[in-house]
């Protein structure tokens, strides 16, 4: 359960209850009180609960004041602005970026307008080859550009952008509308604009670290080429240094496909790698089933770690995870553009990087 869950799951619980205590959340989703506590703090933070001693309050205003609310909202315009959103798929992972963004774009009466880019019949089944990933780039770029203009067609005042297309084109520079980058960074040559992203190269480190404080050296890493994947590659030298970790363990990073994770894992288990940190959740599952196939056992035989915790807890072995705040990224994106939309002159602009989170579980334990 990643933290949007537990937060879902306290917020559903205070609009029972009206109150909740930290032992018995942590009890109920089978985390720790500390993550409890965290999670507390950042629902606090966003005006959804008032932590007291031991838990948390439903946040309501005071009795006099909910007529006069109610009689505020029922007379406000229902949308003030309306901002587009562009995403390559509204599956896995980017549907929980959307879920963020719409949440802060509702609480603020902004009409959000979605569209995407990569999804569409010719994108899958092909071999994968170099001529076919450049096609599919070419198609892509092409794609991200008719709904972006189709976007600001349509009257968007500013965008939320995860172009399918990386790094981001630098037909960017002449949107006359301001937009905001979502787990997309700027190119150095990309005029200077906003994004917000997950740190994952400090999300793989946790990772590596994770593995390296139970005993293990040779960890064999495999990575989806996605935008993702030169950062946790990036963590993984990190680790390595820090940690003494073996070189000569196998590191792909390659467009997937069957063949390709199956001779990855080929080439781990005969270099004797003890871990495997998989990129992303459906490459960790299927490497947990192949290894139960082949009669190794997880954790006992090879640790398994998956970045991007999706589904990675409901594997046969629950599989320890980093979770980037994907949800978080939306939501302070949308605040990062209506903010920008509503100040009089250009706030500074910022890079917003967030921390990525290690759900431990049971894929992985000391040797």
């Amino acid at each position: 359960m990643n933290a949007a869950q537990r937060q879902d799951a306290i917020l559903r619980r205070l609009r029972r209850s009206g109150s909740v205590r930290v032992a018995e959340l942590a009890e109920q989703l089978g985390v720790s009180p500390i993550t409890v506590r965290r999670d507390i703090v950042a629902m606090e933070q966003h005006g959804l609960l008032v932590r007291v001693h031991g838990g948390a309050m439903l946040r309501r205003p005071p009795k006099a004041e909910r007529p006069a609310r109610r009689r505020a909202a029922a007379s406000a315009p229902a949308r003030t602005r309306t901002i587009g959103m562009l995403v390559p798929s509204t599956r896995y992972y980017f549907h929980e970026l959307v879920l963020g963004a719409q949440a802060y774009a509702d609480a603020h009466r902004a009409r959000l307008v979605l569209a995407v880019s990569g999804d569409a019949p010719d994108d899958h089944g092909g071999p994968g080859g170099r001529d076919d990933r450049d096609d599919r780039d070419d198609r892509d770029a092409e794609r991200d550009l008719r709904e972006v203009r189709r976007l600001v067609a349509l009257g968007v005042e500013g965008l939320l952008l995860t172009t399918a297309t990386t790094p981001v084109p630098l037909w960017l520079n002449d949107l006359k509308v301001p937009f905001v980058l979502v787990e997309r960074r700027q190119p150095l040559e990309l005029d200077p604009v906003d994004f917000v992203a997950s740190d994952h190269e400090y999300g793989a480190f946790l990772a590596f670290r994770h593995l390296a404080a139970r005993g293990h050296r040779r960890i064999a890493v495999f990575s989806d080429s996605t935008p993702t994947s030169p950062w946790i590659h990036r963590g993984y030298d990190a680790a390595r240094r820090m940690f003494d970790l073996d070189p000569g363990m196998p590191r792909v990073d390659r467009p997937y496909s069957v063949k390709a994770l199956e001779e990855f894992l080929d080439a781990a288990l005969a270099a004797g790698a003890t871990a495997i940190l998989a990129h992303s959740d459906d490459k960790a599952v299927l490497l947990l089933q192949w290894l139960a196939a082949r009669g190794l056992s997880v954790p006992d035989d090879v640790a398994l770690v998956s970045y991007d915790d999706e589904v990675a807890a409901f594997a046969d072995v629950p599989i320890t995870a980093v979770a980037p705040p994907r949800r978080v990224i939306g939501h302070t994106a949308a605040q990062r553009l209506l903010t920008v939309l509503a100040a009089e002159r250009r706030p500074t602009l910022g890079h917003v990087q967030l921390l990525p989170t290690l759900h431990i579980r049971d894929s992985t334990r000391s040797r």
